[in-house]
């Protein structure tokens, strides 16, 4: 999938609900790297209040499209009608899914949650307490936010029990 920073354009020529080329400019076909795809919108008012209609459609090579995606349904548009490229709600719902994933496998892999917070040895393996408690910088054990300054750091394992400020 490709995305573009601010990409929005209208219709050339009316689009039909079976419709499977994309009328647009050529200015504005130009503008897309038409060897991968992009999720575009479709809206009838650029007033997110005024909307009664979207549609995601997909844009690839030879402006080829494959309509009605993320729950929308293939409409007829009328020539002007806006088509715009920003991030689309199916969108970042596929990347929370990646990074949850993810995240899963190296906790699977590490046997610990890991997070930026966690302290490592010179080797990246996590430090931990004698309990096995993942060692962290910045705790928020109650009552350390008053006890130290805060241009101090605190020390805490994951349970978050102050073992050093500093």
């Amino acid at each position: 999938m490709n995305y573009i920073n601010n990409w929005i354009t209208q219709l050339t020529a009316p689009l039909s609900a079976g419709a499977t080329v994309l009328p647009i400019s050529p200015a504005a076909a130009a503008r897309l790297d038409l060897t991968g795809s992009y999720l575009l919108t479709l809206v009838n008012s650029m007033n997110p209040l005024e909307q009664t209609l979207c549609e995601i459609v997909k844009v690839s090579a030879g402006l080829t499209l494959d309509r009605g995606l993320e729950g929308t349904a293939p409409e007829s548009w009328p020539a002007e009608t806006v088509i715009y490229c920003a991030l689309t709600a199916g969108q970042l719902t596929a990347l929370q899914q990646q990074v949850l994933s993810l995240q899963q496998r190296v906790d699977d892999c590490c046997g610990q949650p890991v997070s930026a917070d966690n302290l490592t040895d010179q080797d990246g393996n996590a430090l931990t307490d004698s309990a096995g408690n993942l060692l962290v910088l910045g705790g928020s054990a109650p009552g350390a936010e008053n006890a130290l300054s805060s241009s101090f750091g605190i020390l805490t394992d994951q349970q978050n029990n102050v073992l050093i400020g500093v």
